[in-house]
């Protein structure tokens, strides 16, 4: 059984993540929801890949264009005034976001058309939860 394009665009992100080399040791799962536990995770540094959006794009009779969005995220529990980790968890984003600038750039990956960060932290998880969670968006573009 073939994978859908989503799918498979979600799988390549966790094989790059996981082939790559950062400032920081993490582990990385493919998800649905981004589900990140205190209990379970304790202060592992969790990257979760997850499927978003597909956009039809405006294209032809016989060829049609397809957006389809991967959102990383990256999830830490960290003490909200420890701005010591918070700058290396930010550091830590940066790399990845890079990362995959690099390979569009390079054309390392002919699909990817876009990488943005979608929220460099989120306040209300760092002040209520204690958790650092950063967003970066992949999109890519296919022929449908």
């Amino acid at each position: 059984m073939m994978d859908a394009q989503q799918v498979t665009y979600a799988t390549e992100t966790v094989a790059q993540l996981e082939a790559a080399t950062f400032s920081l040791p993490f582990f990385v799962r493919r998800a649905y929801v981004p589900i990140y536990q205190h209990e379970t995770d304790g202060d592992s540094l969790i990257i979760f890949v997850l499927q978003t959006e597909i956009t039809d794009d405006i294209g032809t009779r016989e060829d049609d264009m397809e957006s389809f969005g991967v959102q990383i995220g990256i999830y830490q529990a960290v003490d909200p005034l420890d701005v010591a980790k918070l700058d290396e968890l930010f550091s830590f984003a940066e790399q990845v976001r890079d990362f995959f600038r690099s390979k569009k750039r390079q054309g390392n990956s002919s699909d990817l058309t876009d990488v943005k960060v979608i929220a460099p932290f989120n306040p209300a998880k760092l002040l209520n939860e204690h958790t650092f969670v950063s967003l970066i968006g992949l999109t890519y573009m296919t022929m449908r």
